[in-house]
């Protein structure tokens, strides 16, 4: 294995080990009135907020909470995806999986410099123009972040010495 990821819950206060805490999900209010939540899973993230906004409802003086589920954002529209003719059958799927409908604007910023399509390792599937988007779209500002989080490189055993160096120059880029 070349990389894990562990994440951390808060789970209610329950008596012995965690193994046997309460996994359902507990809303407290502390002294001073902050709604506190406890428990749940990242998969429920959407039912826990939606749970907490209809607790909130009367305070934050909502009329309607919109219950509907709505898909995250790239999910939708792929029928109508189109992407550069030329572009290599391993990168086109690569980009439609981690991107869906927003490939294109992944894309966008190579129209006028090629070099954004160059990969960040020969080994991957990743491209410069991935990291530019992770700056511009998604708030990323180290390489670290890019590299774990925003493409596969990490996790693909990618992320050598020149790859970050690459990534941190493409951050750097972006911000001025």
């Amino acid at each position: 294995m070349r990389a894990a990821y562990a994440g951390l819950r808060v789970l209610p206060a329950g008596e012995g080990e965690s193994v046997s805490a309460r996994r359902e999900i507990v809303f407290t209010r502390s002294p001073g009135g902050m709604l506190n939540v406890a428990g749940g899973k990242l998969t429920t993230y959407r039912r826990i907020a939606l749970e907490a906004l209809t607790r909130l409802q009367s305070e934050l003086r909502l009329h309607r909470l919109d219950r509907r589920p709505w898909p995250l954002p790239g999910a939708t529209g792929l029928q109508h995806v189109s992407l550069p003719m030329d572009l290599e059958p391993e990168l086109r799927t690569h980009l439609l999986h981690q991107y869906g409908s927003l490939a294109p604007e992944v894309l966008a910023p190579a129209a006028d410099n090629p070099s954004l399509l160059e990969r960040l390792n020969s080994d991957g599937p990743d491209i410069a123009a991935q990291v530019l988007y992770a700056a511009t779209h998604e708030w990323a500002r180290s390489a670290d972040d890019v590299l774990r989080r925003r493409t596969t490189c990490f996790h693909r055993g990618l992320a050598d010495e020149a790859v970050c160096a690459r990534v941190e120059r493409l951050l750097a880029a972006a911000s001025s």
